[in-house]
């Protein structure tokens, strides 16, 4: 009996495909932090080490219980800033950098 020579490929790249599959849907299988982050969010565990590019103005006002506002004028944005977009999308336009946003929470925090 002789066995088509692809057979065995697809059988080995669809096996591969169904377990990532599997673990997706199980929650086991996770290609970011950004879940982890957001779990620590929701407890109040979050530090502003915890800060991503991908938050937004928002989700750190809400997420460290600070006034957004406040946020805005420390780290110099205008004050028509949108609120939901991403920090990133402020980084070069504004000259800032994460580690700049991280130090103003902290130091909101500290007071």
């Amino acid at each position: 009996m002789r066995i088509n020579r692809y057979v065995m490929p697809v059988t080995v790249i669809a096996i591969l495909a169904l377990s990532v599959a599997t673990a997706s849907v199980m929650g086991l299988w996770k290609t970011s932090g950004r879940q982890d982050i957001l779990e620590k969010v929701d407890r109040g565990a979050a530090k502003a080490e915890d800060i991503k590019g991908w938050m937004t103005l928002k989700e750190i006002g809400d997420a460290f219980r600070i006034s957004v506002p406040e946020l805005i004028s420390r780290l110099g944005l205008p004050a028509k800033v949108d609120i939901n977009a991403p920090l990133k999308d402020y980084l070069e336009e504004y000259g800032l950098s994460i580690t700049a946003i991280r130090d103003e929470v902290r130091a909101m925090l500290e007071k």
